[in-house]
């Protein structure tokens, strides 16, 4: 039956496996552990990146220039002005170490000149942008020999874009910032700040004891703090779960100002009770490119939600109308029917916090969510986009989002002021300004993306 009519625990898992571990024990007994860790050092732990060559120009009172060569492929990108150095020029040691710091792009430099008067300056992240820069056209120019050519009779547009061309929700000047909240002191905080212009109430939060009555209450709140009130459906919904529920959802649809669904059957559920208007469709709906937002948006819903996975490159050449960004969050690793009280014991159906532990001791947040029994496991690290403020309010990008999941009152309230700071919800001045030092947060796919 797997997970569609069951509630499932330890039966489903191989927790400890015995044949694995006989394995491991008699390998272990005849393992040459010398040759292992040459074969791990040459073949494992080195990364397989294709050698190019480049030619960097750096002359004070020009702009910097590079140029990559591979295989068959030339490009050639220029920076910004090389400045007169007033006391210590660049080195061209210095500019190589730097320069050859390629990371995690499919390239390495086989061999860099470096052709410099050695009188000017240019700033570490000047010429970081253009080695990122020069790579991205590198990779660009060669993939683009592989590209597939289309068809030169012209193509019927999709009606799904041409619907999703006549609605846009608010025009691109008015940017907005939401807030996901999941506990009470969350949207305390939330209420309490003048940058937020609407609040993502988790149905976990709220609960469905007296469904109606509180979600009336939370959305008069909201009002009264002048911002919108969504209703945010669970990750996973079991068809069973909400039978009885339809008149609740169909009378407060009518009140409140929409729903954010995390899948197709939620958006399938509300649909059908003809609240398609009133709906967010999360980041967890697909809508990686424009064809797919434009089937999302020809259903009628409110807006969409940017993919956590694409990055910066790829969201820019995105048709963003109408799209909500996402700017903060520990983000979801995982979602899950597997119950992890029943894999670990036994479950007591309330719903809790509880850590698990990988093989290098680092500790991952899993919320155990009882009322529609599934697990949640989230990264360790919050993602959060602040220095990146810049570049992505070019995007055009006209709704924002903070996604709060074990915060406190106070860090609540201190995030939403530094995201409100970097995002212009907020005047700087000088008692109130972005930090220099900022809290740990990873970029997530911004400057990766998910290939």
């Amino acid at each position: 039956q797997g997970y569609y009519h069951s509630h499932n625990g330890r039966s489903m898992m191989a927790v400890v496996n015995y044949k694995e571990q006989d394995r491991k024990k008699k390998f272990s007994e005849n393992r040459n552990e010398k040759l292992f860790a040459e074969l791990k050092k040459k073949y494992l732990d080195t990364k397989t990146q294709e050698k190019i060559y480049g030619n960097l120009i750096l002359y004070a009172g020009s702009p910097a220039i590079l140029d990559l060569d591979f295989q068959d492929v030339h490009v050639q990108v220029q920076g910004s002005l090389v400045e007169e150095a007033l006391k210590q020029p660049l080195s061209i040691d210095r500019v190589r170490r730097q320069m050859e710091k390629t990371g995690e792009t499919p390239f390495a430099f086989e061999n860099l000149e470096i052709l410099t008067d050695e009188k000017g300056f240019l700033p570490m992240q000047s010429l970081n942008a253009l080695r990122r820069e020069g790579l991205e056209e590198l990779e660009k120019a060669y993939l683009k020999k592989f590209r597939r050519k289309l068809s030169t009779e012209p193509e019927t547009e999709p009606e799904e874009k041409k619907k999703s061309e006549e609605r846009t929700e608010e025009p691109l000047y008015g940017r907005k910032l939401y807030a996901f909240v999941e506990t009470k002191e969350q949207w305390r905080a939330v209420m309490e700040s003048r940058a937020v212009t609407g609040v993502y109430a988790s149905l976990s939060m709220i609960g469905l004891k007296n469904l109606e009555a509180d979600v009336r209450k939370a959305s008069k709140e909201a009002a009264l703090a002048g911002k919108e009130f969504y209703l945010a459906m669970p990750y996973m919904l079991r068809e069973s779960r909400l039978e009885g529920y339809e008149d609740i959802f169909r009378e407060l649809g009518e009140d409140i100002d929409g729903f954010l669904v995390r899948n197709l059957e939620e958006l399938g559920y509300l649909k059908a009770l003809g609240l398609e208007e009133k709906l967010v469709c999360d980041y967890s709906l697909y809508n990686f490119n424009d064809r797919a937002k434009g089937f999302l948006e020809a259903l009628g819903v409110k807006r969409t939600t940017l993919p956590l996975e694409l990055n910066g490159r790829e969201i820019r050449e995105k048709d963003c109308r109408n799209s909500e960004m996402i700017l903060y969050g520990y983000y979801p690793m995982m979602v899950s029917a597997q119950c992890l009280k029943k894999t670990c014991g036994s479950c007591d159906h309330r719903s809790a916090k509880v850590w698990l532990k990988d093989r290098y001791g680092q500790q991952f947040l899993t919320k155990c969510s009882c009322d529609f029994c599934y697990n949640v496991i989230y990264n360790s690290i919050p993602t959060g986009l602040i220095r990146e403020a810049g570049e992505i309010l070019d995007m055009e990008i006209p709704f924002f989002r903070l996604n709060f999941t074990e915060e406190g009152y106070k860090e609540t309230g201190e995030l939403l002021e530094l995201f409100a700071l970097a995002y212009g919800f907020i005047e700087q001045t000088e008692k109130k300004k972005i930090p220099e030092k900022l809290p740990a947060f990873t970029k997530g796919h911004f400057r990766r993306g998910v290939e």
